[in-house]
C-alpha cells in the first residue's frame, strides 16, 4: 500500500527571511510494492517556490544522492537499523552544497537497499520518514531548520537479504593508520592523539563538573554515564571499542571523488552491534585542516583536523547520528537527539578543550 504527504517548512532558526511554506518535499515511491530491496526506489522532490536561490548543505538529506542517513525507517514500530555511510562535510568547499534557484525544484533518487538492515526485521511494508532536518547556508552561516515529516509505505515481499554499500566487506584494527604515503600517514597519527586527548579531557570533565554549561549546551540532561562512556572509550581507543583501519586513500569504490566531504565511516552491523567502522579521508582533510592548537588563535573547529577525527570516532565507536552539523545546531537538538548527534560530542570536546588549554 503506498501512502505519501507532503512537508512544509517549520524553523527553529530563520535564514534568508524565510517562513512556514518557502520550502516544501515531496515523497514518493516507484512501486507500491516490490518483490526484493533492490527494486526499491523513492523520489524526493524539494521545491523552492520564494523568489530567492535557496543553498544547502546536501549531505544526510533527501538532497544527497549517496548512501547516508536520508531517511528514518520503520516495519511497524520497529526500526530499520542504518548501517550505510557518515559522512564530514568539507564546509569549505562549493561540493558540500546544493542550491535551488527560485521558483525551480531538485528531484532526487534514492534506493536504500544496501543502507538499512531490511534482514533483521523480515519482509513486510516498510515506512520511510524524511529526515527533516536541513540546514542553509547564508555567507559564512550555516542555519539548522526543520521541515515537518513527509513518508511513504512500501511492501517488500520476498528478498531482504542484507547487502553493504561496498560488497567485498570490511575490517581492520583499532583505529590505525592505513597509508602508503609517510606525510599524511603521520598527519592523520596526529590527528588521532588529537582527538584522543580532547575526548579523554570531555571524559574527565562530566566527572569532575558534570552539570557544567557546556555539559547543559550539548547534552541537556542526559545521562551522565553513558556520554562518559562514549567518550572515554574513543579516549582508550580499546579493542572493545571495536575494529577500524584509518585510510588515507579513498576505496577505489569509494565517494571522496564527488567533492565537499572531509571523510567518512562505512559501518557494518549485525543487529545493533557495530562489526565493522572503516574510516576514510580525503583529499580536502589533509589540504585544508589544521592542527588543534589552531582554535587557540580562531580558527572554527571544523576547520581543525581533531574535530572530523573525533566527529568520526563517534560514528565509529559508538554509532553516533549526523542529525544537524555545527555547534549552533547541535545545541538547538532535544536531549535525545544531543546525546547520538556526533557534533554534540566534538563540539563540546573541542569547547571543553579551548576553555582548558587556550
Amino acid at each position: 500500500m503506498l501512502r505519501q504527504s507532503a512537508a512544509l517548512l517549520s524553523f527553529a532558526a530563520a535564514a534568508l527571511a524565510l517562513s512556514s511554506g518557502d520550502l516544501s518535499v515531496k515523497l514518493t515511491a516507484v512501486a507500491s510494492s516490490v518483490a526484493s530491496i533492490d527494486d526499491i526506489i523513492l523520489t524526493a522532490v524539494v521545491s523552492n517556490p520564494t523568489a530567492e536561490d535557496i543553498k544547502l548543505v546536501k549531505f544526510n538529506s533527501v538532497l544527497d544522492k549517496l548512501p547516508t542517513k536520508s531517511f528514518k525507517v520503520k516495519k511497524g514500530d520497529e526500526e530499520v537499523k542504518f548501517h550505510g555511510i557518515d559522512v564530514v562535510p568539507a564546509l569549505g568547499s562549493e561540493d558540500a552544497f546544493v542550491t535551488i534557484a527560485a521558483g525551480e525544484s531538485i528531484a532526487v533518487n534514492h534506493t536504500v537497499a544496501t543502507s538499512y538492515d531490511f534482514e533483521a526485521v523480515g519482509p513486510g511494508t516498510f515506512t520511510f520518514e524524511v529526515i527533516t532536518n536541513l540546514q542553509v547556508s547564508e555567507g559564512d552561516e550555516i542555519t539548522h531548520f526543520a521541515l515537518d515529516a513527509a513518508s511513504v509505505d512500501v511492501e517488500v515481499t520476498d528478498d531482504v537479504t542484507k547487502r553493504t554499500v561496498f560488497p567485498d566487506g570490511s575490517s581492520s584494527r583499532t583505529s590505525t593508520p592505513v597509508c602508503d604515503d609517510g606525510n599524511r600517514r603521520q598527519y592523520m597519527a596526529d590527528a588521532l592523539t588529537e582527538a584522543r586527548a580532547v575526548a579523554g579531557g570531555a571524559a574527565h570533565n562530566i566527572r569532575q563538573d558534570p552539570w557544567s554549561g557546556n555539559y547543559n549546551d550539548y547534552f541537556n540532561h542526559a545521562n551522565h554515564d553513558e556520554v562518559w562512556w562514549n567518550f572515554d572509550r574513543i579516549a582508550g581507543d580499546l579493542p572493545s571499542s571495536g575494529n577500524r583501519g584509518l585510510h588515507c586513500r579513498d576505496r577505489p569504490d569509494g565517494i571522496c571523488y564527488t567533492g565537499g566531504i572531509a571523510a567518512y565511516v562505512l559501518l557494518v552491523t549485525s543487529g545493533s552491534d557495530i562489526i565493522s567502522s572503516e574510516a576514510y579521508f580525503c583529499d580536502w582533510f589533509f589540504t585544508s585542516t589544521r592542527d588543534l592548537r589552531s582554535v587557540c588563535s580562531g580558527v572554527d573547529f571544523p576547520w581543525t583536523r581533531s574535530s572530523v577525527m573525533l566527529h568520526e570516532l563517534s560514528h565509529a565507536v559508538f554509532g553516533s547520528d549526523d542529525t544537524v552539523y555545527g555547534c549552533d545546531g547541535s545545541r538547538g537538538l532535544d536531549t535525545n537527539g544531543k546525546k547520538w548527534n556526533a557534533d554534540n560530542y566534538s563540539c563540546f570536546g573541542m569547547t571543553n578543550w579551548r576553555q582548558y588549554n587556550c
